[in-house]
This record gives structure tokens, C-alpha cells and sequence, in this order.
């Protein structure tokens, strides 16, 4: 039975009437009396947050596509750069990668909470003038 409209990240007020709508219309052919309203709603956000994000074409000019190559290459700062279109345009390409590499639940290799990298037991290193200006001195 299919659920048209749903989308990533439904809202729990858009899960619930979607639930109803779904309750409505299948009442005939489904027996509703052991599934409360909730339990309906509940499934359709778990539902909805497994919909695949969307592709939205992003508009990338020259001068966007020069600064994502400097950013790839590692020779920008983007909290720097003040133009919006770089920014989401990175953005975009960080989530796509995202998307390609993540692992979920019954995927081959999923572990639950991994923890990789991280710089554990390096202690941070803090400027003499910083530590002058302390108000702990």
C-alpha cells in the first residue's frame, strides 16, 4: 500500500495527518482497531525519514566553481568567504558525498555509535598571551 507525499523529515503535526489521512482511506480494507492514531503517525515519520534527500540542482558559475576547486585543494578558508552561492554549493557536494558513504542499520559494516579519529589525550595547546589576559592570573 503506497503513502504518496511523503517527504524527509515530516513534521510530527504532517505525520499525524497523514496518519488520518491513511486511516480514512483505508478503513475498509485495513482493521484500525488495535493501531491507535499514534502508533499510525509514529510509523509514517519513520517512514518519512527513510525518503532519500532530494537532488536540487545547484547553480554553479565560474567564479563558484574556481572557489570550490581552491576548497578541495584545501587552499580557502570558507568562513572567509562571504558569498552564499560557494557556501551551499559545498555544501551540496559534502551532503552528496554524505549520502554516498553513510551506513545504516542492516547495512554491511554498520556498527552503532562508532567512534573514529578524534584527537583523544592531545592536550590543547594555548598562546602565553591568551593565558597573560586570563582572568585567572
Amino acid at each position: 500500500m503506497p503513502i504518496r507525499g511523503l517527504t524527509r523529515g515530516m513534521s510530527a503535526t504532517a505525520c499525524m495527518s497523514k496518519a488520518e489521512e491513511v486511516k480514512n482511506h483505508h478503513s475498509t480494507s485495513l482493521d484500525f482497531s488495535q493501531v491507535s492514531l499514534k502508533q499510525v503517525a509514529r510509523l509514517i515519520r519513520q517512514l518519512s525519514n527513510a525518503v532519500p534527500l532530494e537532488e536540487k540542482p545547484v547553480n554553479v558559475d565560474e567564479g563558484t566553481r574556481a572557489t570550490l576547486v581552491q576548497y578541495q585543494e584545501g587552499t580557502i578558508d570558507l568562513n572567509k568567504e562571504a558569498r552564499d552561492e560557494v557556501v551551499l554549493a559545498v555544501k551540496h557536494e559534502m551532503n552528496k558525498k554524505f549520502e554516498e558513504n553513510v551506513l545504516r542499520p542492516g547495512d554491511e559494516g554498520y556498527v552503532y555509535d562508532k567512534q573514529v579519529g578524534g584527537n583523544v589525550g592531545v592536550k590543547a595547546v594555548v598562546p602565553n598571551d591568551v593565558c597573560a589576559n586570563s582572568a585567572l592570573n
